[in-house]
C-alpha cells in the first residue's frame, strides 16, 4: 500500500458557485444507468417504472451505459419503452478499463457497477447533473423531488446505509485507517444517487476512488461503493431512506418505522444476491409482484424465472 492519505476528518471538494442548472437542475431529468448483458432484463423494468412515475416523459433523458451490451439486447430494451426509446442512448465503455480493477467476488455484483467511476469521460459534457441509478431499482414515485433538491454545496446525495451506517463499520471501507478517514463519516449506498460530475470531478473523487481500488485490491469488499465512500469521506447530502429502501427494511428492520418507510418507498432497490429474476417468491415481503408488474409491460412480458 503507497503512503497516500486522504484529508482527515472530510476531503475537500471544490463546488463552483453560481451553476443554478448544477445546483437544483434543470427541466430535463437525466438518468444513467450502466448494465451488461446480465441485467437487460432487469433494466427493462427498472425503466419501464420510471416511465410510469413521470407525468411528462419529454422531460426525461436517459443514457445507459454499455459494458457489451448486444445490439439485440439494445433493440430489445428500445422496443420496451415506447416513445421514451427516443431519449435513450447507449454509451460505449472500453472494459478494459474495467478489467483492470479488482473484479466482483460476489456473484450478484458485476464488473459493470464499476462504469460510474468513469462518468466524467463518457457522458456529455453537458451532463453535469445525474441521478445514477442502479439497474435493480424500482421507481414508484416521480424522481423530479430528488433532480430538483438543493445539494447544498455537497458533490452527490445519497442515504445513509443503515447496515453499514459508518465507514469504520464491519462491511465499510476496510482501509479506512490507513487512508486517514474519519472513523465517524457516515457511508452511502451507491444504488441510488443524485450527482454534480463537474464537483465530483474538480475534487478529484473519482481518480481516488480508483487509487483506493488500486491500492486496496486484495482487501475490498465493495468494489466502487466502497471507493467512492474513500474518496468521499462522509461529505455528502444524506437522503430520506424512502429513495433507496432496501432489504433490510423487510428481513430485519433496524427501526420501528419501517412499515412506513416501505410504504412511502420512492425507490425500492433490489440489493443483495435475493432478485426477483433469480427466485420468484410470491409470499416475499420484498415485492417481486411489484419488479413483475412492469416487466410485464416489456418485451419480457409473461417472463418468469
Amino acid at each position: 500500500m503507497s503512503d497516500r492519505k486522504y484529508p482527515q476528518g472530510h476531503c475537500h471538494i471544490e463546488i463552483q458557485p453560481g451553476d443554478a442548472e448544477t445546483m437544483k437542475g434543470g427541466n430535463t431529468v437525466r438518468i444513467v444507468f450502466a448494465v451488461d448483458e446480465n441485467y437487460v432484463m432487469p433494466l427493462a423494468a427498472s425503466v419501464q417504472s420510471i416511465i410510469e412515475c413521470t407525468p411528462s416523459c419529454s422531460e426525461l433523458e436517459i443514457a445507459i451505459i454499455s459494458c457489451n451490451l448486444s445490439a439485440s439486447a439494445q433493440r430489445k430494451l428500445l422496443s420496451s419503452w415506447g416513445p421514451v426509446a427516443e431519449q435513450v442512448r447507449f454509451i460505449d465503455i472500453d472494459m478494459s478499463m474495467v478489467n483492470k480493477l479488482p473484479m466482483p467476488r460476489a456473484g450478484w455484483l458485476s464488473p459493470a457497477t464499476y462504469a460510474r467511476l468513469f462518468l466524467p469521460e463518457l457522458l456529455p459534457d453537458s451532463w453535469q447533473r445525474i441521478i445514477y441509478l442502479d439497474a435493480d431499482t424500482i421507481t414508484l414515485g416521480p424522481l423530479a423531488e430528488l433532480w430538483h433538491m438543493d445539494l447544498a454545496g455537497m458533490p452527490l446525495a445519497a442515504i445513509q446505509d443503515l447496515y453499514i451506517p459508518y465507514i469504520s463499520s464491519e462491511e465499510g471501507v476496510t482501509a479506512w485507517q490507513e487512508s486517514g478517514l474519519s472513523r465517524d463519516a457516515k457511508y452511502f449506498n451507491a444504488g441510488v444517487l443524485l450527482m454534480d460530475i463537474g464537483a465530483l470531478r474538480r475534487g478529484g473523487v473519482f481518480q481516488r476512488a480508483l487509487d483506493y481500488l488500486g491500492e486496496n485490491s486484495e482487501s475490498v469488499r465493495w468494489y466502487d461503493q466502497e471507493a467512492l465512500n474513500a474518496a468521499i469521506n462522509g461529505r455528502f447530502l444524506v437522503l430520506d431512506q424512502t429513495w433507496n429502501v432496501m432489504w433490510y427494511w423487510f428481513f430485519s428492520p433496524i427501526r420501528d418505522d419501517a412499515p412506513q418507510i416501505i410504504q412511502r418507498a420512492r425507490v425500492r432497490h433490489f440489493s443483495g444476491p435475493e432478485k426477483p429474476w433469480i427466485q420468484n417468491d410470491e409470499d416475499s415481503p420484498w415485492g417481486t409482484d411489484m419488479f413483475f408488474k412492469y416487466l410485464d409491460q416489456t418485451a419480457w412480458r409473461g417472463w418468469r424465472p
